[in-house]
């Protein structure tokens, strides 16, 4: 779709998604300071993406917004709502009125808290508050039962509420950089996980019942304070990708060679010597990083 360089063109591009019957829009990366009223008239849009995170990339895209039309009410028919990378300080209002989404991300704003409201979104599937400034979570967030990708990591939360254990439908969980000096025990109620980042917290171990999240495909621990590996993670056969980079690691254990389905492999910033001949094993590997650490030889079965 074309990119509105003015106000006049964004109204003439929302008038044509209005006559065109659109179902998605794209305003990333406009430097939106507000959002027309006219946005009202896409009552048939079920995608609105206002800011966006790119996961290959590691970068995002927004705008300048703090605020939103009441207007945006009249969208009932949304099922996602991205506005990722602006400078919300509070989730307006209005998004309370979109009982449909499906996804909501307000990652990387200035949100201090999350309202009490966030619990009636019944349908809710994907809920990303990451990279604010929200120290509580409301317990209302435990009433989304259909929810199944919660991320929290990078606020400034005083604790990770064992509330979220009720959540069980959840496949990916993002708890990083949150203060955490052990793993909570009632994360290992959330047995349905595909995807878990504890990275960036002061963990020293990792407790052997990891080893139960047998449909895990990407553990990310990267940044923590972590010395050993479990050998309960050689049961996460389903494993595809594995970041351990930036930790105090010495030796990477024989096991590593079990987890066959691995395609990435990071190991960077850890202080190995020497890598084991298991790693051989690893034939689905693509991408191996083993930067910065003090190894005496590079194997020859590499």
């Amino acid at each position: 779709m074309p990119n509105p360089t003015t106000p006049q063109d964004l109204l003439r591009l929302i008038d044509q998604a209005a006559d065109e019957q659109w179902e998605e829009l794209d305003l990333s990366g406009m430097g939106l300071t507000e959002l027309p009223k006219e946005i009202g008239r896409l009552t048939g849009l079920k995608r609105l993406v206002l800011g966006k995170w790119d996961e290959e990339e590691q970068e995002s895209t927004g705008n300048r917004l703090t605020e939103l039309p009441e207007d945006l009410g009249a969208l009932q028919q949304l099922e996602e709502l991205h506005l990722c990378d602006n400078r919300f300080e509070g989730l307006p209002e209005v998004v309370g009125r979109l009982r449909g989404l499906r996804t909501l991300e307000v990652a990387k704003n200035q949100l201090r808290v999350v309202p009490e409201w966030i619990g009636g979104f019944e349908q809710l599937e994907e809920l990303s508050v990451w990279g604010n400034q929200i120290e509580v979570l409301p317990e209302a967030i435990a009433q989304l039962t259909q929810l199944e990708k919660l991320r929290i990591g990078g606020n400034k939360l005083k604790g990770v509420p064992d509330w979220i254990a009720r959540l069980t439908h959840l496949t990916e969980f993002g708890c990083w950089d949150c203060q955490l000096e052990a793993v909570p025990d009632w994360i290992a109620n959330l047995r349905n996980l595909s995807r878990l980042n504890l990275s960036k917290n002061p963990l020293r171990t990792i407790p052997d019942w990891i080893g139960n999240f047998t449909e895990l495909t990407e553990l990310r621990l990267w940044e923590t304070q972590i010395e050993v590996l479990p050998e309960s993670i050689a049961q996460l056969t389903k494993l595809t990708k594995l970041i351990l980079g930036g930790n105090p690691l010495k030796t990477i254990p024989d096991w590593i060679g079990n987890l066959t389905e691995l395609t990435e492999l990071y190991l960077y910033e850890n202080q190995i010597e020497v890598l084991p001949e298991s790693i051989a094993q690893l034939t689905k590997l693509t991408k191996l990083n083993l930067g910065g650490n003090p190894l005496k030889t590079i194997p020859d079965w590499i």
